[in-house]
């Protein structure tokens, strides 16, 4: 009995011995193969970053090298990404020498252009407005007219779609000072400002610079070679057609204007500043008669055979 007793715990001793042992054993080989397959992703890891700092392979790198550099065609259209601008008034012109900043302008004042040809150039001053503006639009659009506006800044501030419109329509603008100013009693500096600032203007509605422009009143002695610096053509006129005048009719301004036209003419008629009634009413009249008389409309810069804007 005694001798049961003891084979019995004996083999109970061995066999939570074998039984712990290999408890043991599987926990030593679970743990050895966490350190094992941890070390493969730590050295598959390291063997990613080497890849990624070794240099391109010679292929790569002429593959690279071939690849075409893109450029922006130029297309005259707009990117879409960009602010929209108005349609480019100069597509349908013929081509003349682009002014560029800084180019000599001559300081004389253009009165009209040649004469050799029967065109004429309508120049509208003092706008835009509200009113009188969009008439005048409907017409020239109507009649298949080019114009030159040359607007007052503090016009072009009050009335920017108006400004912009005129632009879109294919008609030039040109400066005519901010405060509709007279030039012969102003300093150099002043002169400066009024011209600098309606440029700005005009140029942030419609991304143009302007390179032509009208003293107001037409006064500019003394001025002339200060305008030039500036980098502006001085256009005045040879036909005026006096609608500016307190109590013209309709039919005063057409008389005036058939009275004076000739081949090469710049005539003089406004778009605000005041009651436009009488230039609304006689224009479609006054272009039908030139017409008529063998005249072709053009805007001045076609007319002198010089840009409008600077840079275009």
């Amino acid at each position: 009995m005694r001798e049961t007793l003891l084979r019995a715990g004996l083999f109970f001793v061995l066999a939570v011995f074998v039984f712990g042992s290999s408890l043991w054993n599987f926990s030593y080989a679970d743990r050895v193969g966490e350190r094992v397959e941890k070390r493969e992703a730590e050295k598959e890891l390291e063997m990613t970053k080497a890849s990624e700092k070794q240099p391109q392979s010679a292929a790569a790198v002429q593959e690279k090298k071939e690849e075409p550099t893109r450029k922006t065609k130029t297309t005259g259209k707009l990117n879409p990404a960009e602010k929209q601008k108005p349609t480019d008034t100069t597509a349908d012109r013929p081509k003349v020498e682009k002014e560029t900043k800084g180019k000599r302008i001559p300081s004389g004042v253009v009165y009209h252009g040649p004469k050799k040809k029967k065109r004429v150039a309508i120049t509208f001053d003092d706008g835009p407005d509200s009113v009188h503006t969009p008439a005048i639009l409907k017409i020239l659009r109507k009649e298949e007219v080019s114009a030159t506006f040359f607007v007052v800044g503090r016009a072009v501030q009050q009335h920017p779609e108006m400004t912009v419109r005129i632009a879109a329509e294919g008609h030039v603008l040109a400066n005519h000072t901010w405060n509709h100013a007279y030039l012969p009693a102003l300093s150099g500096k002043q002169i400066d400002a009024e011209l600098d600032k309606t440029q700005r203007a005009v140029k942030r509605l419609t991304g143009r610079e302007m390179a032509l422009m009208r003293p107001p009143y037409g006064a500019v002695k003394g001025k002339e070679k200060r305008i030039a610096r500036k980098g502006y053509r001085i256009i005045n006129w040879d036909v005026d057609s006096v609608d500016w005048k307190h109590g013209r009719s309709h039919q005063q301004v057409i008389s005036s204007v058939k009275a004076q036209v000739k081949p090469g003419s710049i005539i003089l008629l406004h778009n605000g500043g005041g009651d436009r009634s009488a230039t609304v009413r006689a224009l479609p009249e006054l272009i039908r008669h030139l017409k008529q008389k063998g005249y072709r409309f053009v805007a001045v810069d076609e007319l002198m055979g010089v840009p409008a804007y600077i840079g275009n």
